[in-house]
């Protein structure tokens, strides 16, 4: 039982460390970010795109609001703090959310740039 709280903490420092920009692993993991992100964008469809981007949105969501420490604070004031707490999750949501509404009206280019900033958002917030 040692072994795994050991092996827990140990992958939990490593996987924190290369997200926050601290590790040499850093740069494989913006390499495998980058190459996601332009897979989706180069082979996917409209609605493929559409719904991953929805899917970052709502995982935004559900996890700064559903799994983030409360500090003993009631979810409706969590989803009131929400939009203050961390300013690249929520610009990244709502470039997410616009980006899906310009791919539904068929603007791809405003979409592209949209997602683009959403996901340097996301890379840039841990930092």
């Amino acid at each position: 039982m040692n072994f795994i709280r050991r092996f827990y903490a140990y992958s939990s420092n490593f996987c924190r460390s290369v997200i926050e920009w601290r590790s040499p692993f850093t740069v494989l993991y913006v390499l495998a970010v980058n190459a996601i992100f332009w897979s989706i964008v180069f082979y996917t469809s409209h609605e493929t795109q559409a719904e991953c981007l929805l899917g970052i949105a709502a995982t935004i969501v559900f996890w700064d609001i559903l799994l983030s420490p409360t500090h003993n604070r009631s979810v409706a004031s969590q989803i009131c703090y929400w939009p203050i707490q961390d300013i690249f999750r929520t610009s990244a949501f709502v470039t997410a959310m616009a980006a899906t509404r310009q791919l539904k009206m068929n603007e791809e280019e405003q979409a592209f740039w949209l997602a683009c900033s959403s996901v340097s958002c996301l890379l840039i917030g841990p930092v």
